[in-house]
């Protein structure tokens, strides 16, 4: 169902943990370019998704806003924050990523934010409840010849962490673009960018 995908949406791109429950990646693969063990995978994805998105979708007026928090090396955190309307219905959503270079791949670790709103400045930023953490999620992206791409594992490995989105999702993240797709239906939500590093043209 569509409403759900917004959930997807939000969640996965909101979040950080050190040590999390949830859903593994399936194994690391890739070897391309642009992961390393210096970290440079985790600065290139963190690079990639810098910036102001919207929802190319005619039936809403969705932001998808991710400003970095702090990065060196292999790791590097960011802040998402969702708002807007999604299917005539409000959305506020926020949450923290973290990511880290692991071999040629990247480990992106989703927390949710469910209490009050923050900022990249916030001392609590990438402080979290216990059911934030119980509700973590990581996947692994690897790189390809125009992004980087994971999908996470199983039908409900990631449940808490997406709010109910049941099923396996292809994550995409492109210069420009972010796109999520259901494995099954193939149904894809695309945010395109509109300011930041690397926006489109």
């Amino acid at each position: 169902m569509i409403q759900k995908h917004h959930r997807l949406v939000f969640l996965l791109l909101a979040s950080l943990a050190a040590a999390l429950t949830g859903c593994a990646s399936g194994g690391n693969q890739g070897g391309q370019p642009g992961g390393s063990s210096s970290g440079v995978g985790a600065s290139d994805v963190a690079s990639l998704l810098n910036g102001n998105y919207k929802l190319q979708d005619g039936n809403s007026d969705l932001r998808l806003d991710i400003s970095s928090t702090r990065g060196v090396g292999s790791r590097f955190t960011l802040l998402a924050t969702t708002s807007g309307t999604y299917q005539g219905r409000g959305v506020n959503e926020q949450g923290v990523l973290e990511l880290e270079t692991e071999g040629p791949d990247v480990r992106m670790s989703v927390i949710p934010h469910f209490g009050e709103p923050v900022t990249v400045l916030s001392p609590d930023v990438t402080q979290f409840s216990a059911a934030e953490r119980q509700s973590a999620c990581q996947f692994h992206l690897r790189a390809d010849e125009s992004g980087w791409m994971g999908t996470t594992l199983g039908q409900s490995d990631c449940v808490r962490a997406i709010g109910g989105a049941v099923g396996q999702w292809q994550v995409e993240i492109l210069p420009g673009t972010i796109r999520f797709t259901d494995a099954k239906t193939k149904q894809a939500l695309v945010f395109q960018k509109t300011s930041g590093d690397r926006a489109s043209r």
